[in-house]
């Protein structure tokens, strides 16, 4: 019993650390409610791809940088 219980602290140990870490992750890159934000790395990369494609990792972490969670998160 005290493995299964050590195994389930590593999984919602793991699991709350990436709820916090990937909201700041994507706004250390520069993703943002308002947008990509002005000479960030992700304005950089936008620069280089031009045109974002739909469904491309690039509109996704756009998506992400705008939801309402990711807001309250890092308060921005």
């Amino acid at each position: 019993m005290p493995v299964l219980i050590t195994s389930f602290g590593i999984i919602a140990g793991a699991a709350i650390l990436s709820a916090i870490a990937a909201p700041l992750t994507i706004a250390t890159v520069g993703f943002s409610t308002g947008g990509v934000v002005a000479g960030s790395a992700a304005a950089g990369i936008h620069a280089g791809i031009g045109n974002v494609a739909a469904g491309s990792l690039f509109a996704l972490f756009q998506s992400l940088g705008t939801m309402p969670l990711f807001t309250a998160l890092i308060g921005a």
